[in-house]
């Protein structure tokens, strides 16, 4: 994947499509199924130069009996870069961005599935360009952490705010302070990233909460985090 000075920004003579895998194979693709002309997949795509970046969607897949646990992605033989851009590969599936400057091996979990494919953004550019192009993935490994609630003392609504270092299973629930469960927020998979829950003030069956002191628990499979709000009618 590149750029040149007279590649076009669709289809040509730079560009080579992905050929149909047979057996037991392990592809990596560029995803350019979003093309007018020779949509599909490219084993090698290159774009037009004169832009403040670029990026390509990259699809990983694989067909085999017996996986490996782990993957490995080398992009060590990358040309230089201008000193200001960044360079990285943002898992999609995770919500995780890899600085390919700092480091240009990576090893990857793998789903041990016989046939599976995993998604990525390989991107390049100036650090604008990759706030817009990153799928709002923070470049930065973000920790678990539960944010003071705002506005705290509330009376209608109030936002509730955590960060997750990669998507994973996360619990967000609302106590009493005599330590009673009123309301599940969310029980689900949630992005790696800064997250948003407003809460109205209700329990689980919809009703009003009286005035009192109440107590955020946020839980996912590793860690957890309480914070005490103050509910006013």
């Amino acid at each position: 994947y590149g750029v040149a000075n007279r590649a076009r920004a669709g289809f040509d003579s730079y560009d080579q499509l992905e050929m149909p895998a047979i057996g037991e194979y392990v592809s990596m693709w560029v995803n350019r199924l979003d093309r007018q002309e020779k949509a599909g997949a490219f084993t090698i795509d290159f774009q037009k130069t004169g832009e403040n970046g670029y990026s390509w969607d990259i699809v990983i897949e694989h067909a085999i009996d017996e996986p490996a646990e782990m993957m490995q992605l080398n992009f060590e033989n990358i040309i230089p870069i201008p000193e200001a851009w960044l360079l990285y590969l943002f898992d999609l599936d995770n919500d995780v961005a890899y600085n390919l400057k700092q480091n240009t091996l990576l090893s990857i979990s793998t789903d041990k599935q016989k046939s599976a494919r995993r998604i990525f953004k390989l991107v390049i550019g100036t650090e604008d360009y990759l706030k817009n192009h990153g799928d709002d993935i923070p470049l930065a490994p973000m920790a678990f952490e539960l944010m003071q609630n705002y506005p705290n003392p509330f009376n209608a609504s109030t936002t509730i705010q955590f960060s997750l270092p990669k998507r994973m299973h996360t619990k967000v629930q609302i106590f009493n302070i005599a330590g009673q469960l009123v309301r599940t927020l969310v029980n689900k998979e949630m992005r790696g990233g800064i997250n948003k829950i407003i809460w109205d003030g209700r329990n689980d069956h919809g009703q009003l909460l009286t005035t009192g002191l109440y107590i955020i628990r946020t839980e996912t499979a590793q860690q957890s985090a309480v914070k005490k709000m103050l509910l006013i009618k």
